[in-house]
């Protein structure tokens, strides 16, 4: 396939390119007083750009999308910059070519603004060598590129094929494999000799991939062969499944331009990534038989930890939307025989915050399960395993350990439990995995707990079998799994926004009841736990726990029980935000959707923090049960009185340090459904 030409580019930017690859991308110390180089015109400011070529004195974006016409260049930094608008682009238009390419008009009042070092800067291009293949990676031996040495431009980065079918994109997937296999000892791999087996379906890609059908294998017993999984968004009905009346024809053979895309192109990278075999959900389940669906489902730990690999369809907002482009438009211009400019690509963790697969709930365990997974953006690739994480435009320089608090420490449980090691995680990891879940989507509201199931079967065995399921959280650590509450971001936590208020989760109620109302799963929307560590001093005692359905039961769609507690209470009073308060119109609109909790309605000494999971803008008389408190005083269960019963309604979590006088709460055994 041949390489794209040099670009046209127009005079000051034929200039600026010679001059910065005749400089080795090295700012100078001193430029010729002829040039249109000029020292850094931000020193002074909090974060420098660095020294600048001037590209226009009296710039605007009608003179620059002239220039683009003609010029690659001006096209690539028009693109980035005309979505501000015109009155944005006026003044000197400057090229910061060191230490991160950054293009700007001097007039522009929304970039001096984010010259403060917390904001992500905008408009920012890289320098990369126009070579995909990296020497001496590809054949065989350790050494990094350029023998370990970043450059002094530090690119960032290496050009990439724009075409996603591109043989060198594959030669880096291929290479993050079988590095991963053969080289990380914490990312070992399921074998036949520990009992591993294949899946009791799996699609049967073939070992020459011309013109051979793909079928659905039924493995004899023990049999065993690498295989990959496909983690995918549905995005709606899927027109090509297994189902009862179509199973013997998907064991004869399947046509594959009858099959969706992603699942054509899911078979596509198995055959490029050298297996033969595959699992995808739609097909390997048989869709409208009930038992079938059950069962395989509760193997989803085991299919996805025992998987080669998992390729992750991270773009593909439906079966059919594809996950290779032919095309993924990646805006550059060509400078060189050896360097090229483009538009700094997104970040790996960027890219997962936005893409549509981290949007539904199936998928997390699909994700958390996988001993690696590739995953396909609309950009590039990007590898992920239990040792670290990787992109495809900057292998090697971008290594890091697997970002997250999250995916590496359970990535890792499944290798705790493949080498034996009883090694106990921590429960706040069985928290975390629940409020990124309760961030994501399902079709049906039934599938909550199955969509888990894995999840919790992989942690169960690390923990011990010895330990009990109840609802989606677990009768060892029952304390800490209630103080939940709506997921509240807001200044001074690290998802926090530069400027204004974040508010609090608005909760849900499901259709119909799923969960009892002490746990998690009985509302939708993203939830926090509060009080996750290692807490001694719980100022309630569980005394019984009475489930009439689902306990210890992984796959229960719709778990019931009781749980009989000891604790402080007091009858309450829920404020909203501002509660007669003259401003209370005006700190509701800043977002303050969050109130507090009193003993009477119109006691001045309040507990702030308190969030209701619903209707959080009308007081309403409610009960407090002291969570935690002794040398400290941290949080309370919002309750609700229902006949003979309570019912959890939110969590206040107010916070406390010091001696908590309790004597305005008074002990009681109450039950909770």
């Amino acid at each position: 396939m041949a390489d794209p030409p040099i670009s046209q580019l127009c005079t000051l930017c034929r200039q600026f390119s010679d001059d910065i690859i005749s400089f080795s991308f090295v700012q100078q110390n001193e430029y010729h007083p002829s040039s249109r180089w000029i020292k850094d015109p931000t020193a002074s400011s909090w974060q420098p750009w660095g020294d600048a070529f001037q590209h226009s004195n009296n710039g605007s974006l009608d003179a620059l999308a002239a220039s683009a016409q003609t010029c690659d260049l001006c096209r690539l930094v028009y693109d980035e910059l005309s979505p501000e608008g015109p009155d944005e682009c006026t003044g000197a238009l400057l090229f910061h070519p060191f230490g991160g390419f950054i293009a700007r008009f001097t007039g522009s009042e929304k970039m001096r603004t984010r010259s403060a070092p917390w904001v992500e800067q905008p408009h920012q291009f890289q320098f990369c060598r126009r070579r995909s293949r990296l020497p001496g990676i590809f054949f065989g031996d350790k050494e990094l590129f350029w023998q370990g040495k970043k450059p002094s431009w530090h690119s960032e980065g290496h050009a990439i094929p724009r075409d996603g079918t591109h043989e060198d994109v594959f030669e880096t997937a291929r290479w993050w494999l079988r590095e991963c296999v053969e080289g990380h000892d914490s990312c070992k791999r399921a074998t036949k000799g520990e009992g591993a087996t294949l899946p009791t379906r799996v699609i049967d890609v073939g070992v020459d991939a011309s013109g051979v059908r793909p079928t659905l294998h039924v493995p004899a017993a023990g049999e065993f062969e690498p295989y990959a999984v496909l983690t995918h968004c549905w995005g709606g009905a899927i027109p090509f499944k297994t189902t009862l009346a179509t199973l013997q024809d998907r064991i004869n053979g399947m046509n594959m331009e009858q099959l969706p895309r992603n699942f054509q192109d899911a078979i596509t990278i198995t055959r490029r990534l050298g297996l033969r075999y595959i699992w995808i959900d739609a097909l390997c389940i048989v869709q409208d038989d009930a038992a079938d669906w059950e069962r395989e489902a509760s193997k989803m730990a085991d299919i996805y930890t025992a998987g080669h690999v998992t390729i992750s369809a991270l773009d593909s907002p439906s079966s059919n939307a594809g996950i290779l482009r032919k095309n993924r438009g990646i805006p550059e211009a060509i400078l060189s025989s050896e360097y090229t400019l483009r538009k700094t690509l997104k970040k790996f963790d960027k890219v997962l915050t936005e893409c549509p697969l981290n949007t539904r709930g199936w998928c997390l365990q699909e994700k958390l399960l996988s001993p690696a997974l590739i995953h396909f953006g609309a950009e590039q690739i990007y590898w992920e395993c239990r040792r670290h994480s990787d992109s495809e435009a900057d292998p090697l320089f971008s290594r890091s350990s697997t970002p997250s608090t999250l995916v590496r420490p359970f990535m890792g449980l499944n290798a705790y439990v493949s080498q034996d090691e009883k090694k106990e995680p921590s429960w706040n990891l069985w928290y975390l995995a629940v409020e990124e879940f309760s961030k994501r989507n399902l079709t049906f509201g039934t599938d909550k707990f199955p969509a888990m199931a894995g999840v919790g079967a992989r942690f169960k065995e690390v923990v011990g079998s010895d330990v009990t399921y109840l609802a989606g959280l677990w009768a060892e650590d029952l304390a800490q799994g209630l103080c939940w509450g709506p997921a509240w971001r807001h200044l001074g936590t690290p998802n926090r926004k530069a400027t204004g208020f974040d508010k609090c989760t608005i909760l849900s109620k499901p259709a119909f009841q799923v969960a009892p109302s002490w746990s998690w799963a009985s509302v939708d929307g993203h939830v926090h736990f509060y009080l996750k560590g290692d807490y001694e001093h719980w100022s309630f005692t569980i005394l019984g726990v009475d489930m009439d359905r689902g306990k210890d039961d992984l796959m229960a769609q719709k778990p019931f029980g009781t749980l009989t507690i000891k604790g402080l209470l007091a009858p309450m009073w829920y404020l909203p935000r501002g509660y007669g308060r003259d401003n209370a119109d005006y700190e509701r609109a800043l977002g303050h959707n969050v109130g507090s909790l009193a003993f009477t309605k119109n006691d001045k000494d309040q507990f702030p923090q308190a969030m209701l999971d619903f209707d959080r803008e009308t007081a309403r008389e409610c009960w407090g049960m002291v969570a935690y408190g002794k040398t400290s005083f941290k949080g309370i269960l919002i309750l609700e009185e229902r006949g003979m019963h309570f019912v959890r309604i939110g969590f206040c979590n107010d916070q406390r340090t010091g001696e908590f006088d309790t004597s305005r709460f008074k002990e009681m055994v109450v039950t909770l459904v």
